[in-house]
């Protein structure tokens, strides 16, 4: 029996996740946007530009389709408010979003409400407490609209080297020829030690770094109209089947049902 904290709670759209188990589940890369407050405990945060200690009360802004990992040994408590795209699209927030953004340390509106939000998603239940976070995270997006945002840039971030250059070829060919022994060539490294670079810096194989930028190509696409028997060339797949299985074990259902 596990002796984590969790803590959850839902008002549609928006998914509030209280946890302190260094190894979550979670998905690396998603088709929401995030924000997490980082409570306290030991982690660093790994991107694809590079990677980061987080420190105590730190908010980090996490758009969708963003590749980022919490390494850590140790507990950590974080906030995790799950945003989907579309809520966004019908607020004036959307620019909040533009790029990975880290703030260490929120100004005081920023902060205080926050602070608020963690505190009513810790100690209330039920409609009334989902209600009630829901009305705080509205007061958060206010604030952080409100005060300056420090964009994550390279030069916070402790160098990955060439992941970063492997990252980018990536996202420009994910129809094309990606592996592994064309990537190593292209930053003229062994296949071998590709592999385990990018596994220690990332936390993610190079393979399924590369399968899940394909899927979540592909779910853009399905969910503009296209149907699946006609994109999962386009996204890199050699045949339907492999796709098939490939999207159900990522995404937990079959790409039609993201039609619906």
């Amino acid at each position: 029996m596990s002796n984590y904290f969790e803590k959850k709670l839902t008002y549609n759209p928006i998914t509030f996740f209280i946890s302190d188990n260094p190894t979550p589940t979670e998905r690396e890369i998603h088709n929401y946007h995030e924000i997490l407050y980082y409570v306290g405990g030991k982690a660093d945060l790994l991107t694809e530009e590079g990677q980061r200690p987080l420190q105590q009360n730190s908010l980090l802004l996490i758009p969708k389709d963003t590749y980022h990992f919490f390494r850590s040994e140790h507990r950590f408590l974080r906030l995790k408010i799950r945003i989907p795209t579309d809520f966004l699209q019908a607020t004036p927030f959307g620019r909040l979003f533009s790029r990975i953004a880290v703030l260490d340390e929120p100004d005081n509106a920023v902060a205080e409400a926050v602070a608020r939000l963690y505190r009513i998603v810790e100690s209330e239940d039920g409609e009334r407490g989902a209600f009630r976070a829901y009305s705080a995270f509205l007061m958060l997006l206010c604030e952080l609209d409100s005060a300056p945002v420090d964009r994550l840039s390279k030069a916070e971030l402790a160098g990955n080297g060439y992941v970063s250059t492997l990252t980018s070829i990536i996202a420009q060919n994910l129809s094309g020829d990606l592996s592994i022994r064309t990537l190593a060539e292209q930053v003229g490294l062994s296949p071998s030690s590709v592999t385990h670079t990018f596994k220690k810096e990332l936390g993610i194989s190079l393979h399924e770094y590369v399968v899940q930028r394909r899927l979540m190509l592909a779910k853009e696409k399905i969910a503009t109209g296209y149907k699946p028997t006609e994109i999962f060339a386009d996204c890199g797949f050699q045949d339907y089947s492999s796709f098939y299985k490939a999207y159900c074990r990522f995404f937990g259902y079959p790409p039609s049902k993201e039609q619906k």
